[in-house]
């Protein structure tokens, strides 16, 4: 089965065969598109989106755009996407502002999908100005439709809302998305059930109910564009010179798209072209953010509880290993000192042990006072060593002498190292910073 990220390739592919010489991609609305969909590629993308926009830009302040619903919407458009890309346009958002304020207060007709982009646009540019919410509410909440028109003026509503409310905008979706007769109409589904789920992230839990639904559909969509749409899609059927009887009800047959679907889809499918998957990261982060940082933590809890059980395993057996260890020198005829010493050594490289083996945990233990506690330990076992093998010695043995000395030395200076590395290392305990916006 074809993939998405297969069909993001055709569009995307296809949009870039259609910039003409003055950088625009055909009429405004389809340009704003591509911009649209430019922005929401990687920041590689966005010189291509910058050069569209200066282009429209140079085109409005040489014409007003018409008072239309198409022009209007490609102005807004342009103007939350120059805000996107951090180079907000003072003069152009007035521009869509007082544009705006004709086009609804003039009482003309708006398609839903231009009501639709209009609040999308909006959304991002409100603190830029009053914006005619009151009016494009009423719009989009006094328009009847069915299937696809019903759920772009369910997102419009939404947007325009006093109160935000993207639960309620899900179930509207799932509400009104339930038919899609033709290819086209699938793209512009597609566009709305993408832009439905980015404005419920991080407001709609992961676990809804509707939300899983939403997520489910727009990938049954995606699937099905898929299978259905390859390069010949976008291709202008061609015509016989001589007649064919047949050739008109096989042209009927034909569904055909253009650059207009192709930009809806290349901005819904950019996020999750990669993936292979029905959610992005992003939303993937958003929904289900606090489930991941739960499941994190709880990670983190096990792991640490696990190194701390070595830890303490470790150092059991080195003090038995001590404590043998004093034993068999007594045994062996060696003096209390001498064996107490090297038993006491061979405990605290059991502790060292114990103690790297805890920095290697999660939490980053132990502290630098355990490591300065263990290395005095280890002089005091290192001058018992040396006193006792220096005034009364047991043993001709130089070996003795020699491990008095370099062990002590040795384990000294791993101290001082994991002092410092302690105190370059911070903690990674993870909190709810951890989690997603």
């Amino acid at each position: 089965m074809p993939s998405v990220g297969a069909l993001h390739d055709i569009v995307h592919g296809l949009l870039a065969t259609q910039r003409r010489a003055d950088d625009t991609y055909g009429e405004p609305l389809q340009t704003a598109l591509v911009v649209a969909a430019l922005v929401a590629h990687p920041e590689e993308y966005h010189d291509d989106a910058r050069t569209a926009a200066r282009a429209l830009t140079r085109l409005w302040r040489d014409a007003s755009p018409a008072l239309s619903g198409r022009d209007v919407a490609a102005v807004s458009v342009v103007a939350r996407c120059a805000s996107d890309l951090g180079a907000a346009d003072a003069e152009l958002e007035g521009l869509a502002r007082s544009r705006s304020h004709d086009l609804l207060d003039r009482g003309l007709s708006l398609a839903p999908f231009h009501l639709a982009l209009l609040a999308h646009s909006w959304r991002a540019l409100s603190s830029s100005g009053e914006w005619p919410w009151a009016e494009l509410r009423r719009r989009a909440t006094g328009h009847r439709a069915s299937g696809v028109d019903a759920g772009l003026l369910a997102y419009a509503r939404a947007l325009s809302a006093v109160h935000d409310d993207p639960a309620l905008l899900v179930d509207d979706l799932l509400a009104a998305t339930t038919v899609a007769a033709s290819l086209s109409e699938r793209c512009v589904l597609l566009w709305l059930l993408d832009r439905g789920l980015v404005t419920a992230r991080g407001a709609v839990e992961g676990d809804d109910r509707g939300l899983r639904y939403l997520i489910e559909r727009r990938g049954v969509v995606e699937g099905r564009l898929a299978a259905e749409i390859d390069r010949d899609t976008f291709d202008e059927p061609p015509l016989d010179d001589e007649f064919d009887p047949d050739g008109r009800d096989r042209l009927l047959g034909l569904q055909r798209l253009g650059p207009f679907e192709a930009a809806l889809l290349d901005w819904a499918l950019v996020e999750r072209a990669s993936s292979g998957s029905n959610l992005s990261l992003k939303e993937a982060e958003a929904f289900f953010g606090e489930r991941l940082a739960t499941e994190r933590r709880r990670t983190y809890d096990v792991d640490v509880r696990r190194v701390r059980q070595l830890t303490a395993a470790v150092a059991a057996l080195g003090a038995a290993l001590g404590g043998c260890a004093t034993l068999a020198l007594r045994l062996e005829g060696y003096r209390e000192g001498v064996s107490v010493a090297w038993g006491v050594m061979i405990l605290v490289v059991g502790l060292l042990a114990a103690a790297w083996a805890r920095s290697r945990g999660p939490d980053r233990a132990p502290s630098e006072e355990i490591w300065a506690f263990l290395a005095t330990l280890w002089l005091v076992a290192a001058y018992l060593l040396y006193d006792q093998m220096k005034t009364d010695p047991a043993t001709d043995n130089p070996l003795e002498y020699a491990l008095g000395l370099i062990i002590p030395a040795a384990a000294l200076a791993l101290a001082v190292a994991a002092v410092r590395r302690t105190r370059t290392t911070t903690s990674a305990r993870p909190s709810g910073d951890d989690r997603a916006p």
